[in-house]
């Protein structure tokens, strides 16, 4: 149950330690994306239609999309394969 980390979530005994994974469609589009402590990471059709990667530490509000970063492109790659597992 997610009742005791939603009631008090400064309890260090409700922290969540996971990732969410959402899905999206626009029109006949499937946008897939992964949300960590970090990083908000979506591929469009499995990356066919784009990508988005921002970090939230430093742009909450998603302005500036990195996903072709090359700083960024082991977190890209790792991000990639944690969506690509989820399907699994």
């Amino acid at each position: 149950s997610l009742v005791p980390l939603l009631e008090d979530p400064a309890d260090p005994k409700h922290a969540w330690n996971e990732n969410a994974f959402t899905q999206v469609v626009h029109g006949d589009v499937v946008g897939r994306s992964i949300r960590t402590e970090k990083f908000r990471y979506t591929e469009w059709d499995e990356g066919k239609a784009g990508a988005e990667l921002y970090d939230h530490d430093t742009d909450p509000h998603e302005y500036v999309n990195l996903a072709n970063d090359p700083m960024l492109a082991v977190v890209r790659s790792h991000l990639h394969k944690l969506l690509q597992d989820a399907r699994k």
